[in-house]
């Protein structure tokens, strides 16, 4: 079978696609680990406003929110 010369061809994206997906790999690791500190706080945050919510329902959300701030500040130290 006559082929029409380009069997060969590389085409000019072809050498560029393990260098971007090794950087897409990095950057999402990278962000991921970055997430880790947020993720804590968010699960802490969350569990102090459940107590807060629970125990003072009727509190002004201001007030609230000074004392799910101590908390959150409390558990992460």
């Amino acid at each position: 079978m006559i082929g029409n010369g380009r069997e060969n061809e590389v085409t000019s994206s072809t050498p560029h696609t393990p260098n971007l997906i090794a950087i897409l790999v990095l950057v999402l690791a990278a962000t991921a680990l970055a997430g880790c500190g947020a993720s804590e706080r968010t699960w802490v945050a969350a569990d102090c406003w459940k107590s807060i919510e629970k125990n003072n329902a009727k509190m002004n959300i201001d007030k609230r929110a000074d004392i799910v701030n101590k908390c959150i500040d409390d558990k992460m130290r």
